[in-house]
């Protein structure tokens, strides 16, 4: 592994592959982070002081503040140049302090953190096929797509917490057709993928769009798409579902509560979508990730995907919940959501189903009678489906 997160560390391969010019060929991952492990260092050196504390305060116009100012966050310096890693197949990027358009007004070295030493960097690399963008930050939609564009043929990309301002103007750069060919999975985690607006919160749209620009694509051979809190609109993710469907084989998807999109999920997989998912195998629906009063609505959006969805080789579906001390046993009478005719549909629309699994994040503290609720009524709503089962777990990764 070779990390480049100050500029002692370009440095130092810069004198490494002087002296030993074969040994870049035995790196396979390379981390780019600049800025990062020089904070993480200065906080070890002064527990508490907050060094690397970053804030974001929508309500203020000067929004980002950092609490000291010098942080060596070189990511190419040009006296330095790092030598070509021919081997390297992995990038795992954490780009918490590339906020060259946010923070210039704050005495930042804004001008070493520039498009161009970012591609320069990434030129160094061109074998790389898994990329893991962590903090993927202060970078306008155009810039974004510029080093999406600057990577080799990806086959694996995921995004860990993106930050992206709109365009004021201007087309995004088309996406090549060889780069689309051997995607087989894109993962949007944990935190929301958004276009940033210091007062609201727009869409990632662009993504599709950027995925879907490349000259006469009309399908992308996705296999596997995670979307945690991915801040698509039904319009857009339809686009998406429809360019992938007939390569998608997993699929796990959860639910954002700002997103009305996602608690209208039926608007996906019903009719207004083009095509079933006609080799997807495996799925997994997570409920919304907070802590909520209204255990129904949690589940509503779960339970519109399962009444819509038409996968006729889905073998494995998992429904993921959260349940804190509430009694789930009224959602499952049948009155709320018409479970006996959920139970009839899903031979029609998941003939191959093999396995159908409610995991609940078991966080009753210790509750058995509503553990014992939970239970009863779920298989007395949904026990008509052979495959049908329940598991209680203490911790789930969400």
């Amino acid at each position: 592994m070779a990390n480049f997160s100050m500029k002692a560390d370009f440095g130092r391969w810069h004198a490494l592959s002087e002296s030993s010019p074969g040994l870049p060929a035995y790196v396979r991952t390379i981390v780019y982070a600049p800025g990062v492990r020089h904070a993480k260092l200065e906080d070890s050196k002064n527990p508490g002081s907050g060094y690397a504390r970053r804030t974001l305060d929508f309500g203020r116009g000067d929004s980002w503040r950092i609490n000291r100012q010098e942080i060596d966050m070189y990511i190419s310096p040009p006296d330095l140049p790092i030598p070509i890693f021919p081997n390297a197949s992995k990038l795992i990027w954490d780009g918490k302090w590339v906020l060259r358009s946010c923070l210039s007004q704050y005495g930042v070295h804004s001008s070493k953190v520039t498009l161009d030493t970012i591609l320069r960097f990434l030129r160094q690399l061109p074998r790389i096929q898994d990329v893991r963008f962590i903090n993927f930050t202060g970078l306008t939609v155009n810039d974004a797509c510029i080093i999406l564009n600057a990577l080799p043929p990806l086959v694996h990309l995921r995004f860990n917490t993106t930050l992206v301002k709109s365009n004021t103007a201007g087309s995004l750069p088309i996406l090549s057709t060889a780069k689309v060919s051997i995607l087989q999975s894109v993962c949007f985690d944990s935190s929301d993928i958004i276009m940033m607006d210091p007062y609201t919160l727009e869409n990632a749209d662009w993504f599709v769009d950027y995925l879907l620009s490349a000259r006469g694509v009309t399908v992308v051979p996705l296999q596997t798409l995670i979307c945690t809190n991915a801040a698509f609109t039904s319009e857009a993710f339809i686009r998406l579902l429809d360019a992938t469907s007939s390569t998608l084989t997993q699929v796990t998807l959860r639910a954002t509560p700002e997103r009305d999109f996602w608690l209208n999920i039926g608007s996906v997989f019903g009719p207004t979508g083009k095509t079933p998912l006609i080799n997807l195998v495996h799925l997994h629906i997570r409920t919304i990730d907070r802590f909520t009063n209204d255990l129904k609505l949690e589940i509503s959006w779960a339970v519109s995907a399962l009444r819509h969805l038409h996968a006729p080789n889905l073998q494995y579906l998992t429904i993921t919940a959260l349940l804190y001390n509430l009694d789930p046993t009224d959602i499952f009478d049948e009155g709320n959501f018409g479970w006996r005719e959920i139970c009839d549909d899903i031979p029609r629309r998941l003939p191959a189903l093999q396995q159908f699994i409610w995991v609940w994040s078991d966080q009753c503290d210790g509750r058995l009678d509503v553990k014992e609720n939970a239970q009863e009524s779920m298989h007395r709503a949904l026990g008509r489906i052979p495959q049908f089962s329940v598991e209680w777990k203490q911790h789930i990764e969400y």
